[in-house]
């Protein structure tokens, strides 16, 4: 039997700060990259978690799903965007989550689903500061 490929191919997932678009040149800078963050008290609302994907593949017609999750894989937040066939690639996505709540330290991730099926994460780590 052969399976099937997956309906999207992720070259790069990354988490930062903001995305700033330069409108005259199409390019993309991604600010503030980050996989640790250090606060100080939780729970917490962090302003604005930008996430970057390059799509090297479209196969066909796909729901992508991005979302983050707690280490229970409980979904914190998430943002869903249909993706077609035939367009320039690689193709550059961001997905923008303004205030977000967080109630504890540790390990979170930011993963890609395509109709349902994980593509890739990427591991995100908050992590609480002692005072001095």
């Amino acid at each position: 039997m052969i399976q099937e490929l997956p309906a999207i191919d992720i070259l790069a997932l990354n988490i930062c700060d903001t995305v700033v678009h330069e409108q005259r040149i199409g390019n993309l800078s991604m600010i503030g990259l980050f996989y640790n963050l250090f606060l100080p008290d939780f729970p917490v609302r962090l302003p604005r978690i930008s996430i970057y994907a390059a799509i090297s593949e479209i196969r066909r017609p796909a729901r992508m799903l991005i979302r983050l999750v707690d280490a229970h894989q409980t979904i914190i937040v998430q943002s869903e965007t249909p993706l077609l066939p035939n367009v320039t690639l690689p193709q550059q996505h961001v997905t923008v989550f303004n205030q977000v709540n967080v109630h504890y330290s540790g390990k979170y991730s930011v993963q890609v689903f395509a109709d349902d099926i994980l593509i890739t994460e990427a591991p995100l780590t908050l992590h609480r500061t002692t005072a001095k």
